[in-house]
């Protein structure tokens, strides 16, 4: 019994592992994206406003104009797919109908500074623009990679103050535009860290029904059920009868 659970227990730490290879996206995450702990991510600004008690955390949908205007969005160098004229339309009617946005791009101008209208001013290192209710900050993305902001926080600096001073209820770094797209699930809502526990939790559940289940111990043999005839029961009581008054004579 104790090799056995000792056994059951080296599974479990082998299935934890894979996972956590699995899940872990640090080498292969996409460029410019907050889970990416590479040179080219940005999961040093994420977690640096986490730290500091920013509600943050990854959107994997695109910004639309049925998006929640009270929401924050940070949009980093969007390739896939990219935000084109017709797309940024559509995200500055939701600016303008009360959204906050801070759109970081490099090369400058983007398409964001070609489209947004009026001029705009400077703030913390940024480019504010009045858009209706709402606020649109651009500014360049490369000296927000983790590589630059190590060397040079000021534009983090700047960053951390804007939402500061708008103190929204959620703050969505908008991983969608990076590739990472995933259905309207409620798995798929949750962060990262508590999907990961999830896939967990599943397969410690599968080892757990594998070692402790009934079901899984020896095999049982199959015994095939004679089929029984229509006046089986005649046949067996007239040989009683017969044997009765062979008996009596």
């Amino acid at each position: 019994m104790k090799k056995q659970n000792t056994v059951f227990l080296m599974l479990v730490v082998i299935i934890a592992f894979l996972v956590l290879f699995i899940f872990d996206t640090g080498d292969t995450a996409p460029a410019y994206s907050a889970i990416s702990t590479n040179e080219t991510g940005s999961s040093l600004l994420y977690d640096t406003l986490r730290y500091m008690g920013h509600p943050v955390q990854l959107s994997r949908r695109p910004l639309t104009t049925a998006t929640n205007p009270q929401h924050v969005y940070i949009i980093i160098q969007p390739y896939a797919p990219n935000v084109n004229s017709e797309r940024g339309e559509e995200i500055l009617e939701w600016v303008s109908s009360g959204g906050r946005l801070i759109f970081l791009s490099s090369p400058s101008p983007n398409i964001m500074d070609r489209i947004a209208p009026g001029e705009g001013r400077s703030l913390h290192g940024f480019i504010s623009h009045r858009i209706g209710m709402g606020e649109l900050i651009i500014g360049p993305a490369f000296p927000l990679l983790n590589a630059s902001l190590m060397a040079q926080p000021q534009l983090g600096q700047g960053i951390e103050y804007i939402l500061r001073e708008w103190n929204a209820p959620q703050i969505f770094f908008a991983a969608y535009y990076h590739g990472m797209e995933q259905g309207e699930t409620f798995l798929g809502r949750l962060p990262f860290i508590v999907q990961l526990i999830f896939a967990q939790l599943a397969i410690l559940g599968v080892f757990a029904v594998w070692h402790f289940g009934k079901r899984f111990g020896k095999a049982m043999p199959f015994y095939e059920e004679t089929e029984r005839e229509e006046n089986e029961h005649v046949r067996a009581l007239a040989r009683l009868l017969n044997k009765f008054h062979g008996r009596k004579k």
